[in-house]
């Protein structure tokens, strides 16, 4: 019986499903560990060893991110668990929950309600072509179809017919990675030159903080048409690359090893993986403040219109980088005119006793018409979170 995330998932890191993992099932294949005839990690080295130990850092407001282990260990040297911490002492996430994905299975619609991006992997502790596999990788392509961020790691990539997601997620448009092969690839080194990301900005903010660093596991993997390639190792062997869609990050290596998870750049790239597929963060805003309805004039181009975003029990407003606020197009109408830039407007508008933030916008400035029947607001938070919210609005055709 699948588990319901959204009953679990309270606050802080959780574990859905088992706490702990046998040796393996009784039909776990006999696996090679040696070299690149290996398939996933080393199932004798499974221990109690504990995530290294880094501080949680968890942002207020930050985005909510499933860690989705498949046929994987949850703790021990090759546990998902090393993974959350992690992530935690990123400090650009609000709340990482670990996912047992053979126990929970959760649904495309489980990853919609509780999350707003996942980074899945896969390792051999079930066999080859675990059920559990195919049902991850179609919640997978579920959740990415309708824009759920997704970083796909090792062994997710192993297959087809080895560890590795069911073919789900191989669709066109959606893994930047293909499937080449059952058994671990070379990994190794990683360096990140000084012009990181050869000029393009998806790259340049993945690799961003990253020197060089190594990875202990790979898949054998081709590049998916239409999607962005950002690095190789040092071998030649792709190890990060985007979709076109900008919502599917291919991430080869195993996210999962403590070894690898020891090094801060390998822990940037992972974090900066994640980061960038998480998308928007939703907040209120208040078309209008103290307006209901919102009732614009469509035919009033330099009417000037009011927005706000909410400080909220989950938001802080005043986190917001005014400079990076747009609503429907149209920047702030109010500029300093001795920098240039938009001025700040920081009050309580909705008697709350915390602090709001609020924009002015022109109308003729705007995509608004006299059609329209919301609006939408998008911006970053000073660590460069983005943001977006949208309310309700009553366009009056008024001559």
């Amino acid at each position: 019986m699948r588990t319901k995330l959204s009953s679990l998932l309270l606050a802080g890191v959780f574990v859905i499903g088992c706490s702990e993992r046998s040796q393996g099932p009784l039909d776990a294949p006999q696996l090679s560990t040696e070299g690149q005839e290996a398939v996933g990690t080393p199932v004798d080295q499974i221990s109690t060893s504990s995530a290294p130990d880094l501080p949680i850092s968890l942002a207020s407001s930050g985005p909510a991110v499933g860690v989705l282990a498949y046929c994987t260990d949850l703790t021990g040297v090759f546990g998902a668990q090393n993974t959350v911490t992690t992530l935690n002492a990123d400090g650009r996430f609000g709340s990482v929950a670990l996912i047992d994905g053979d126990v929970a299975l959760p649904t495309a619609q489980d990853l919609r309600d509780n999350f707003q991006c996942v980074i899945a992997m896969s390792d051999n502790r079930c066999g080859f072509n675990a059920p559990a596999l195919a049902s991850g990788a179609n919640a997978l392509a579920g959740f990415a179809s309708t824009g759920g961020g997704v970083v796909l790691a090792t062994f997710g990539f192993s297959g087809p017919g080895g560890i590795g997601f069911g073919p789900a997620i191989f669709a066109a448009g959606l893994s930047p990675f293909q499937q080449a092969g059952i058994s671990n690839a070379a990994a190794g080194g990683i360096t990140i030159p000084p012009a990181v990301g050869d000029g393009i900005p998806v790259c340049d903010r993945m690799l961003a903080g990253v020197g060089s660093t190594s990875s202990s596991f790979a898949n054998f993997v081709n590049l998916s048409a239409g999607a962005v390639l950002c690095e190789n190792y040092d071998n030649g062997r792709h190890v990060l690359a985007i979709n076109a869609g900008g919502n599917v990050v291919g991430l080869n290596t195993f996210p999962a090893s403590q070894s690898n998870n020891t090094d801060p750049d390998y822990r940037q790239l992972v974090s900066n993986s994640v980061f960038e597929v998480c998308g928007p963060l939703i907040v209120d805003i208040d078309i209008k403040p103290g307006s209901d309805p919102n009732s614009i004039n469509c035919n009033n181009p330099p009417g000037v219109i009011a927005v706000a975003i909410l400080t909220t029990d989950d938001f802080d407003a005043t986190t917001v980088d005014h400079t990076t606020v747009t609503f429907e197009g149209a920047g702030e109408t109010h500029i300093d005119k001795n920098t240039g830039l938009p001025r700040r407007h920081e009050e309580d508008v909705d008697g709350d006793g915390d602090i709001d933030l609020v924009f002015h916008f022109r109308l003729g400035d705007t995509g608004l018409d006299c059609a329209s029947t919301e609006g939408t607001l998008s911006g970053e938070t000073f660590d460069g979170q983005a943001i977006e919210g949208t309310d309700a609005v009553r366009m009056i055709d008024v001559p």
